[in-house]
């Protein structure tokens, strides 16, 4: 890179060491590189649940003097084979450090995956301390973004994300779930923010499977101690996706675009965020309305099914109510410990091949681990119904109903299992049973 422009020099000896090729007008902050050059631009980083701008992430575009631009990818490429990569890509944090100083927030910054195998911590440090120095900006208020997939090197990303952490940086874990994510890495870093890559954001979108997985896979991300940010949020659709699967960020074209200035306060993003709140609220009432009505006869039909066995019914008689709904897939007895009484009943002919078959039949089984059973033994009276889940004995997706009853004096659950997707769809159609 070139040498410093003459304005650097009122600034910390240190920061001026550690971005040649720095120009400056009208007090924004652009490098050098060769015929290239490079400068920031800034997407913001959006709270649900505060509703506000609560960061910035610093983004490079390149351009050369024909006004021809080149990818960040192809960029750091080329810069790499010069053997140049280190002192460009800190100078690139650099940069943005500057052009956010006054920006309060995050300032979400990308560490070239290469560099793990050049970490220098004095060199770092000394970084660190000229940035700090030269614009204000304390280290806490910096995340660096660790492309998880592009460090191959376990030992290396370890060694490396310890000494970013020695030095005060927060630490975000980028496109997870973008290639083969490794989860185990998760829980060996510890980041403070995970991003989940924006394929998230489009599958879920138009794929109900996905749908039922991003909360589960937001609330083991949880369980690590990290907070979660869905990146490239582009409709109303997939802003609502990342809120109802409990996702903490949000980035993207939805809030806004990467602009060339920090955003001072959360004005430009607050109709974005009013709009998605607004529908947020409309969506949870239709959803939670549309869900009892599709349930409710379900729920009664085990209640009253329940009444019938108490009173002395045979099983078989008991179930008739429940297995003649749509979507009634078989129905069953447990004792107190959870263990079946007898076989299934089911709504109609058992499909499925093999093992799947076969463990849909089986005799015996102990089923105290799952929730249908446990809550009905906790809300004698109540008739519970468990979250979509995938069948041991199918994998096809189900929910439970089942509710607590006496039968000659000895407490006893009994279930119903229900065909998610035929519940969805309203229509029956052969299914098996499973659970």
């Amino acid at each position: 890179m070139s040498h410093s422009s003459p304005f650097l020099a009122g600034l910390p000896p240190e920061f001026r060491h550690f971005t040649p090729g720095a120009e400056l007008d009208n007090d924004r902050m652009s490098l050098r590189w060769r015929d290239l050059s490079i400068r920031s631009v800034f997407q913001p980083i959006v709270s649900f649940s505060h509703s506000r701008v609560v960061g910035h992430e610093g983004l490079v575009r390149i351009a050369g003097n024909s006004a021809t631009t080149i990818s960040p990818p192809d960029f750091f490429r080329l810069v790499d084979a010069t053997g140049e990569l280190p002192q460009v890509d800190r100078a690139c944090r650099l940069m943005h450090a500057w052009n956010a100083r006054s920006a309060g927030g995050w300032l979400f910054l990308n560490l070239h995956p290469a560099l793990f195998g050049r970490f220098d911590a004095d060199d770092s440090a000394r970084m660190v301390a000229a940035m700090v120095a030269g614009t204000g900006v304390p280290a806490h208020r910096c995340i660096i973004e660790v492309v998880e997939e592009a460090v191959i090197d376990r030992v290396r990303l370890e060694e490396g994300t310890a000494a970013l952490r020695a030095l005060g940086l927060g630490l975000a874990l980028d496109d997870f779930g973008a290639g083969h994510s490794n989860f185990d890495r998760v829980w060996r870093i510890q980041p403070d923010v995970v991003k989940l890559d924006r394929s998230f954001a489009v599958r879920t979108e138009h794929d109900a499977a996905a749908r039922r997985v991003l909360p589960r896979l937001v609330s083991m991300l949880h369980e690590t101690g990290a907070l979660v940010l869905l990146e490239g949020i582009e409709t109303l659709d997939q802003a609502l996706i990342a809120m109802d699967s409990d996702i903490d960020f949000g980035q993207g074209w939805f809030f806004a675009r990467p602009a060339p200035d920090v955003l001072q306060d959360s004005q430009p993003v607050a109709p974005a965020l009013d709009a998605l709140w607004s529908r947020y609220e409309e969506h949870i009432h239709a959803q939670e309305t549309q869900h009892h009505q599709r349930i409710a006869p379900y729920l009664n039909a085990i209640g009253y099914a329940g009444v019938l066995l108490s009173s002395g019914v045979p099983l078989q008689n008991a179930a008739g109510g429940f297995l003649s709904q749509p979507a009634a897939e078989c129905f069953y007895l447990l004792d107190a410990e959870g263990r079946q009484v007898g076989t299934n009943i089911s709504a109609r002919e058992q499909r499925g091949q093999g093992v799947l078959r076969e463990l849909g039949v089986m005799p015996g089984a102990r089923w105290s681990r799952r929730p249908y059973f446990r809550r009905a033994l906790q809300h004698p009276g109540k008739p519970q119904v468990t979250r979509p889940y995938v069948s041991i004995s199918s994998g096809n997706t189900c929910v439970t109903v089942s509710a607590h009853v006496r039968i000659n004096g000895h407490e006893h659950v009994i279930c119903g299992d229900v065909d998610w997707d035929l519940l969805l769809q309203g229509e029956s159609a052969p299914s098996v049973c499973r659970r």
